[in-house]
């Protein structure tokens, strides 16, 4: 299906990070829907706050709607979401704090009184590497909701999840993109990705 088909591989190298994520300007966004692996030098660019959202790490009470936006890109790609119960132990690790890696959450912080919502999510891991000469990380999921779209979110949640990535001593951030995702390609090479190659996928029967 079309999660196992071939897709494009490419890398970003981080610049100097602050503890501060930069958020560049990329007017129309594409819509986001895919694997990721990247790494790239961080622009500088600040995305101006024509729809206030909160960029945030995820916290383990939202597990829900981390699942729920996870499960909607994987439908969206045409493929069939693990069930809740598999996933939560996945996205626990990742909150805890550990080097599992972590989760970037992008909220809508509602207007007149509503309460904020998760539109957006960003979900990275660590590895170890001798071609990375250590740590770097990969985007395994990046989702952002189809009325969010086109609105700077998922460039924000992008830089955010490069930032904390740079400084937790990755200096290479991998992704995929689906096998037809030119919009996608399109997106993160405006976020100074580069292709680099074909990736696979094997699985064990």
């Amino acid at each position: 299906g079309p999660l196992a088909q071939l897709v494009e591989h490419r890398t970003f190298n981080p610049g100097v990070v602050g503890s501060t994520p930069t958020r560049p300007t990329i007017p129309n966004l594409p819509p986001l829907a895919g694997e990721l692996p990247v790494i790239g030098k961080l622009p500088g660019l600040t995305v101006p706050n024509a729809v206030m959202t909160t960029v945030r790490l995820a916290a383990p009470s939202d597990r829900n709607a981390a699942l729920q936006l996870v499960s909607a890109l994987l439908t969206e790609l045409g493929g069939t979401p693990p069930p809740a119960d598999a996933m939560s132990p996945v996205f626990d690790a990742l909150t805890a704090g550990s080097d599992a890696g972590f989760v970037v959450i992008g909220e809508d912080d509602g207007n007149d009184g509503d309460a904020a919502k998760p539109i957006a999510v960003c979900t990275v891991s660590f590895l170890t590497a001798l071609r990375t000469r250590g740590r770097y990380a990969i985007i395994q999921e990046m989702y952002v909701a189809p009325a969010a779209r086109s609105a700077g979110i998922g460039r924000q949640v992008l830089q955010f999840a490069l930032a904390h990535a740079a400084a937790h001593g990755c200096n290479t951030v991998e992704l995929g993109t689906p096998y037809d995702g030119q919009r996608q390609i399109a997106f993160y090479r405006r976020a100074g990705f580069t292709e680099v190659g074909a990736r696979l996928r094997w699985r064990a029967a």
